[in-house]
Parts: structure tokens; sequence; C-alpha cells
């Protein structure tokens, strides 16, 4: 499967890509320094994941990034839950439908 392998001070870190995968490495600026994340959002199974992760950048630290066939994926060293955010809109919708039909019946007995 085709995926991003990332290596950061000659430690590697691969990836398989998913259609419902959203991968991103993020260097930061944190007070004075700068940190680094390789990530991920599955939105097919609603979780975050972080595959590596440094608190603060030096000065000679090395980034490579490749695309390339993945035979298995690293372990992730966090996994945590997400909401769908099509959950969240349809329970909007929801709402705004009783509140609107709510509104319709108030006005028909003329409190409102």
């Amino acid at each position: 499967m085709k995926g991003f392998e990332v290596t950061f001070n000659g430690k590697t870190t691969a990836v398989a890509k998913n259609k419902h995968l959203i991968m991103s490495v993020i260097i930061e600026k944190v007070g004075a320094g700068l940190r680094y994340s390789f990530s991920g959002t599955d939105w097919d199974k609603c979780l975050s994941q972080t595959w590596d992760y440094a608190e603060e950048l030096k000065l000679g630290d090395e980034f490579i990034i490749r695309k390339k066939e993945i035979d298995k994926s690293s372990e992730p060293i966090h996994v945590g839950s997400i909401e769908p955010p099509l959950a969240k809109e349809k329970a909007l919708r929801m709402q705004l439908k009783r509140y609107r039909e709510l509104e319709s019946k108030l006005k028909e007995k003329g409190l409102i």
C-alpha cells in the first residue's frame, strides 16, 4: 500500500495511507523553540494518531520524507478518539428542525 516514511534523526517511521487517513508533519513554534510531530486523523475509525514526536528541535536535526510502498505501518505512540464531524452536523440539523417545528406550533397557537 502506498504511504509515507518519515525519518527524523535516523529513526524511521512508516505509515500506509488509506482513503480516510489525513497525515501531517507539523513543526510549530513553542516559546523560543520548535517542536515536531508526525500525526494523522483516520475519519473512518474516528481516531487521532501520533507516530513520532519531539518536544524540542535542535540545530542539525534532520528530516527525510518519502512517499513509497509500505508493507506494514509503524505502531502509533498515541491514539485518541475524535468525534465524527458529520455526526455533530447531523445533530445540529435535527435540533434546528425540532426548533422550527416547535416554533410553528407556538405561532399557530398565537403564543409568539
